[in-house]
């Protein structure tokens, strides 16, 4: 049964074009649910690594305190995240969403991620414990980073996109109807990965 919430760390990427995108007000909203949904299941705050653009700017955990975003979203941080922060978990979920683009991750209109080097994180990770990894990623042209997600040989990754190489995504209604929200939503209610990801396409 492949679930989000059995054991391990996640990691959620708020990227795009920074906060003067037009899309920001939905990236920041469905991410902020996914991490809603994640606490719900059993993450802790320590166990879910968050990179946005508003660090120090929101309290997702009601305490009184802006101490829920980990670092702003970029390339460095999200390798630091996953090469480092998550070296003592065999079992990483990674969620992302921004504008997307074919095999490449927008942090900001300067700094892009490919495919190829987000994949070749992934398998550092996994070749040094033989780890899980579930991905899931919301964005236009998402689907082009399919090819590049294969594992190493007898690895376990899942991978979710929520469009093929050459779809649009769609977040209206600021991030409300998206695969996104669907998606978590469906996670908040206990649903596992497969049937969320059915459920919701």
């Amino acid at each position: 049964n492949k679930t989000l919430y059995d054991v391990g760390k996640a990691i959620i990427v708020a990227g795009g074009k920074g906060k003067d995108d037009s899309l920001w007000d939905a990236t920041q909203m469905v991410s902020n649910f996914a991490y809603q949904a994640l606490l719900y299941q059993g993450f802790t705050k320590d166990t879910i690594y968050y990179l946005n653009a508003n660090k120090d700017k929101l309290d997702l955990d009601n305490n009184g305190e802006f101490d829920d975003v980990d670092a702003t979203s970029t390339k460095a941080n999200l390798q630091q995240a996953i090469i480092k922060w998550a070296n003592d978990t065999d079992n990483l979920t990674l969620y992302l969403t921004d504008h997307g683009g074919h095999e490449n991750f927008s942090f900001s209109n300067a700094e892009l991620l490919s495919a190829t080097e987000l994949s070749g994180w992934l398998n550092t990770w996994q070749g040094e414990k033989n780890g899980k990894v579930k991905i899931i990623y919301d964005a236009c042209s998402s689907g082009s980073f399919l090819p590049h997600f294969v594992p190493p040989a007898g690895q376990n990754r899942l991978v979710i996109t929520s469009a093929t190489a050459d779809q649009k995504a769609y977040f209206t209604d600021n991030g409300n109807l998206s695969f996104s929200f669907l998606f978590w939503d469906e996670i908040l209610k206990g649903v596992d990965v497969g049937k969320a990801f059915t459920d919701t396409s």
